[in-house]
């Protein structure tokens, strides 16, 4: 089967994404019509006239991609490494704090983009039952893995990581200590409020809050989905606390099943 996969691939390239969705929605003439048809490059264009809106340079992200041999118009990678790879270029960071470490694989990435700046990063106690029964962690095997593979991704010398529940972060930092936040924890309420609430105490005046998986409306039945993150910003900015921005997630064709964003936020 993995050899089927591995081949189509070759075949139709890029191509091959979009088959395999048209494929699983052959049940659903209008959602497989809508596929079909949808148009990424109005997506591309509209997250780029996003990011401009920051004075980010499209070019040097593509320059910080080619780097890391990252595919910039991927469907299936995530704007946030993007979006940080933009601040890259336009602001001064000294501090950024990460909210939901998973397998460090960004928490690296960031390491190596702000090579010269301190990252903290938070995650729940490995014995914690909300950290083993989420992502399959279960099986005493795959939590070994992801530890292992977790620990790998943690060792660049300008990553400390913390192992503790995210509602204690003002207890472990000082108000206005961080330039740059990134909330990637729990998506669900009343934790993911919390952690925006607690971040925007966090978070110095000229700094970006930015939070993943944002999702004005929910379509989907998985269980980390939730539109309770877009309630919050949208409430915070009625209040004019924060401005926001929501730029897609993913250019994907996946979109029309789902769309979900990633949230720049500033303080107003």
């Amino acid at each position: 089967m993995k050899n089927l996969i591995f081949l189509l691939k070759k075949i139709f390239g890029k191509k091959y994404n979009i088959i395999k969705i048209l494929v699983k929605n052959l049940h659903s003439p209008i959602t497989f019509f809508n596929i079909l048809f949808y148009n990424l490059e109005k997506d591309m264009i509209s997250n780029e006239k996003s990011l401009k809106k920051f004075n980010i340079d499209i070019n040097e992200i593509k320059e910080i991609f080619k780097k890391y041999n990252i595919s910039y118009d991927d469907d299936y990678i995530s704007w946030h490494y993007h979006i940080f790879a933009g601040f890259k270029k336009i602001k001064e960071i000294d501090k950024i704090l990460e909210i939901g470490t998973y397998d460090a694989r960004f928490t690296n990435y960031l390491s190596h983009i702000f090579s010269n700046s301190k990252i903290t990063t938070i995650d729940l106690p490995d014995e914690d039952p909300r950290f083993i029964d989420s992502y399959d962690r279960d099986s005493k095997l795959t939590l070994n893995k992801f530890l292992e593979k977790r620990k790998i991704n943690l060792e660049p010398e300008n990553i400390s990581f913390i192992s503790a529940d995210s509602n204690k972060i003002n207890d472990l930092f000082e108000k206005k200590s961080f330039d740059l936040i990134w909330i990637d924890g729990d998506h669900l309420n009343p934790q993911v409020t919390k952690d925006i609430n607690n971040s925007i105490d966090l978070l110095k005046d000229n700094g970006f809050l930015c939070c993943d998986d944002v999702v004005p409306y929910k379509k989907s039945s998985h269980p980390y989905v939730s539109c309770d993150s877009y309630n919050t910003l949208n409430d915070l900015s009625k209040k004019k606390i924060l401005a926001n921005t929501f730029i897609l997630k993913r250019i994907s064709y996946r979109n029309v099943i789902q769309e979900s964003y990633i949230a720049i936020s500033k303080k107003i």
